[in-house]
């Protein structure tokens, strides 16, 4: 009963450490990824910058975990991706469960207010036909990024592996491997 308890305590403050990804997918009803083997990315230029360099190598071992290789010859599947960041601003009120909080502003008793700048990053994955006109499926998954910067990548591995557990397509009998695998929020 103790060992139980201390597991769920530890996979709470485990699940609660990870930033939360909210992901949209729009999968085409009639395909079903069982003849496709291969993909490529729909541009080959190489990414110049870190975190869109992490973001293509995660998904292409995402599909490759699924059972997917990577190819330069008539693929399967094309598959592009794109990474945007965008700075909001973030305003709180602190409320002190104060009585006299709802006191008419001459009493002095309103609530102080934070304004801090969120980064959001949006990751959308586009999963096209092999003649790359034709879009089978579209995952989006959005998130506020750490304030640490050394957290970047590490945080964008985590949107990718969120966006990529809904893609539904499986070439081989291979389920999604439980350490890759994306926690429930």
């Amino acid at each position: 009963m103790n060992r139980n308890l201390l597991l769920g305590v530890v996979s709470m403050v485990a699940f609660g450490c990870a930033p939360a990804v909210r992901v949209e997918t729009n999968p085409s009803p009639s395909e079903t990824f069982s003849r496709d083997r291969t993909f490529r990315f729909l541009s080959d230029a190489p990414e110049s910058e870190t975190p869109r360099r992490a973001v293509r190598s995660d998904i292409a071992r995402a599909l490759g975990m699924r059972g997917y290789a990577e190819t330069y010859r008539s693929p399967d599947l094309f598959v592009d991706y794109s990474l945007a960041m965008s700075q909001h601003l973030d305003v709180r009120y602190d409320d002190f469960q104060d009585p006299s909080f709802a006191a008419p502003p001459k009493w002095g008793f309103w609530p102080e207010r934070q304004v801090t700048v969120v980064v959001r990053a949006t990751l959308t994955v586009a999963v096209l036909d092999g003649d790359g006109k034709r879009l089978l499926w579209r995952g989006t998954g959005t998130m506020d990024m750490p304030d640490d910067p050394n957290d970047e990548i590490l945080a964008l591995d985590h949107m990718v592996e969120a966006v990529m557990q809904k893609f539904p397509g499986y070439p081989t009998a291979a389920p999604w491997p439980k350490s890759v695998a994306v926690r429930a929020r």
